[in-house]
C-alpha cells in the first residue's frame, strides 16, 4: 500500500492507544456478538474500574478512563464476559463459574489477536 508515494505495511504501524482501545472494542462485538446491544463508554468512576449494567433490554459497560490502558483493557473484557453470560435474570452470580470460563476465552483470544496485526514480527509488538 502507498500513502504520499511511500510504501507502507499497516500490519508493522504502531498503534496509539486509542487505536488499540477502538480495535478492541471492534473486535469484541464482531468475534463474540451479545445476545443484546452494548454500548461501550470511558468515564471517570471513583472507586471503580468498571461495570456493566443490564437495563431495558440493553447492557450499559462503563471503563474508568482514569486506570492504566493495561488495567482498561482487563476491566473490559472483564465487563464484556458479564454482557455475554448474563441474560438479564434478577438473581445472578456477578462471577459463576460460566463467567469465569467465558472471561478466559476472552483473554486468551484477545491475547493471540493482537489488535490484528501479525505476531511473528518484533516491529508490531509494541
Amino acid at each position: 500500500m502507498s500513502y504520499l508515494g511511500h510504501s507502507y505495511d499497516h500490519t508493522k504501524m504502531k498503534l496509539t492507544t486509542l487505536q488499540k482501545w477502538l480495535r478492541t472494542i471492534n473486535w469484541l462485538r464482531r468475534e463474540f456478538p451479545p445476545r443484546y446491544p452494548v454500548t461501550i463508554c470511558s468515564q471517570s468512576l471513583k472507586g471503580l474500574s468498571g461495570d456493566c449494567i443490564f437495563k431495558n433490554h440493553r447492557f450499559l459497560i462503563r471503563i474508568n478512563s482514569k486506570k492504566a490502558f493495561s488495567e482498561r483493557i482487563d476491566t473490559i473484557l472483564h465487563e464484556y464476559a458479564h454482557a455475554l453470560t448474563w441474560f438479564g435474570a434478577d438473581c445472578v452470580e456477578d462471577h459463576s463459574d460460566e463467567w469465569g470460563l467465558c472471561y478466559a476465552k476472552l483473554y486468551r483470544a484477545w491475547d493471540e489477536w493482537d489488535y490484528g496485526r501479525a505476531k511473528d514480527d518484533p516491529q508490531t509488538n509494541t
